[in-house]
């Protein structure tokens, strides 16, 4: 039997015991008169996180979360204050999302009392129960190596949709990282967990009293400094989780990070991706303009990302089009593969001899902008079907070598 009592170091007994042998405690069999717990789960600064049996559901699982804040937190009323809020939203926040089957159920949300070991006093914990999702968190999954951009590709549409979600109900998550997210065993889905830190998206910014919101090396500038955040901020802190699947690099306990140049102040995911494995163009842009460092900037919608991730560029650039790595595939009519690309006007100017012009025309063609990173972009022009002379004649004056030979090149149709 498992002791509840959060500051007991040595929790586990035998199922026939009352109290608990290393810190006296009474033990509870029935938590709120209906949950076994079975084990810890995890621990943070707001408390502890317990797997737990429902009897009156047939047994089925659970995830018990008990608020208990840290002792140094007790010693500061304005973050003690704030951890209360932030357990009591998180409750709030399940409850009007849980219609969406990738956001854990809430169960319960009560209060009760734990015998104190050596007196009669009991202290009041408050408990929040919801849906145990079995499968793996992203970071579990990450131990196998890291991600493929078709994986990551694989991600962003699943988990754009559930951000739109929580973004249309006006909240905002703050805390998306590896570890928040899990594979449902059942349907390989991915479900965001630990609305721990969730916010509700109104005018009135969000200002911390001695907590912490987010996770270092995942929140943006503005949640960590000025703890507030916007729904680009969470959109953020889903391209960090990207970037972290796609090299394997996380932040070290010292505080240091591999992927993040702070000299710079910029990212250097790109340099840091394994041996061989290359990432298209067009979705290192999606996720280099996730990662501005100005909110403004970013991408403000899940809905935007969705749609230039399934953009036809960005869907035929894996592994082909616009792909580090590889030859570009020719330009067939009608654009790329027969895609409408966008076009630009221009005017033809014919001269004679003597370099004066003769005619003009106007005319209009198709275009791509090829994105290459570090600020680089290629801009290429549709050529339409035809024969035409390419070089210059050895009789032209000034000639360069590397201007000949003249020839005839065809396009086809």
């Amino acid at each position: 039997m498992l002791c509840i009592n959060p500051n007991c170091i040595k929790p586990q007994n035998p199922d026939s015991s009352k109290y608990c042998q290393t810190c006296g405690s009474m033990l509870i069999s029935l938590l709120g008169g209906q949950y076994r717990i079975t084990r810890a789960l995890g621990q943070g600064g707001f408390g502890k996180t317990y797997l737990a049996e429902d009897t009156r559901r047939r047994n089925s699982q659970c995830v018990v979360k008990q608020f208990a804040p840290e002792p140094g937190m007790k010693s500061n009323p304005g973050a003690l204050q704030k951890a209360t809020e932030l357990f009591n939203e998180e409750a709030e926040r399940l409850l009007q999302l849980e219609e969406h089957p990738q956001i854990p159920t809430l169960y319960a949300y009560f209060e009760e009392n734990l015998p104190q070991a050596g007196n009669n006093q009991e202290i009041p914990y408050q408990y929040l129960v919801q849906q145990y999702i079995k499968g793996q968190t992203l970071q579990q999954e990450l131990k196998a190596g890291p991600f493929s951009e078709t994986k990551i590709r694989e991600l962003l549409q699943d988990l754009l949709p559930v951000l739109d979600f929580i973004h249309q109900h006006k909240v905002i998550h703050r805390d998306i990282k590896p570890e928040n997210i899990i594979r449902r065993d059942s349907d390989k889905k991915l479900v965001l967990i630990d609305f721990g830190v969730a916010k509700a998206n109104t005018k009135t910014l969000l200002t911390r009293q001695g907590t912490s919101v987010g996770t270092a090396g995942y929140a943006p500038l503005e949640q960590m400094m000025q703890g507030i955040a916007y729904p680009a901020s969470d959109l953020y802190s889903l391209a960090v989780t990207c970037i972290r699947l796609l090299t394997g690099c996380v932040p070290n306990g010292d505080g240091s990070d591999k992927l993040f140049n702070a000299l710079e102040g910029c990212w250097v995911w790109r340099q840091n991706l394994p041996k061989g494995s290359n990432v298209s163009s067009e979705l290192g842009a999606i996720l280099d303009k996730l990662l501005e460092t100005i909110a403004k900037n970013r991408y403000q919608s899940a809905a935007e990302v969705l749609k230039a991730l399934n953009s036809p560029l960005s869907k035929g650039s894996q592994g082909g089009w616009g792909s580090q790595g590889g030859p570009t595939p020719p330009l067939s009519k009608g654009g790329q593969g027969g895609l409408t690309l966008p076009t630009f006007k221009f005017t033809t100017v014919t001269v004679n001899s003597r370099g004066q012009a003769t005619s003009r025309t106007d005319k209009e063609a198709q275009y791509y902008r090829q994105n290459l990173g570090n600020g680089i972009f290629l801009d290429m022009v549709a050529i339409p079907e035809g024969k035409f002379q390419m070089g210059t004649p050895n009789s032209e004056p000034n000639r360069q070598d590397y201007e000949g030979p003249q020839h005839q090149v065809t396009v086809p149709s």
